[in-house]
């Protein structure tokens, strides 16, 4: 993964773990990124924490199997 990608999902998490402001920039992260990090962390906000935990390791695995 690219720096990049790696500073928006750093960036995410944070947001994510601290406080409802991540519901307004969430988006904009998106807009501001395609990766494939953040693509995987919006379908994790969707279906909840442990549901998405579980197929972000799916996914991770899928992709450097």
């Amino acid at each position: 993964m690219s720096p990049l990608s790696n500073f928006f999902t750093a960036i995410t998490w944070g947001l994510l773990s601290s406080s409802r402001i991540s519901l307004l920039v969430f988006p904009l992260i998106l807009v501001l990124s395609s990766s494939l990090s953040i693509l995987i962390l919006r379908v994790l906000l969707s279906i909840g924490v442990g549901g998405g935990l579980a197929a972000l390791g799916w996914c991770w695995a899928a992709i450097w199997a």
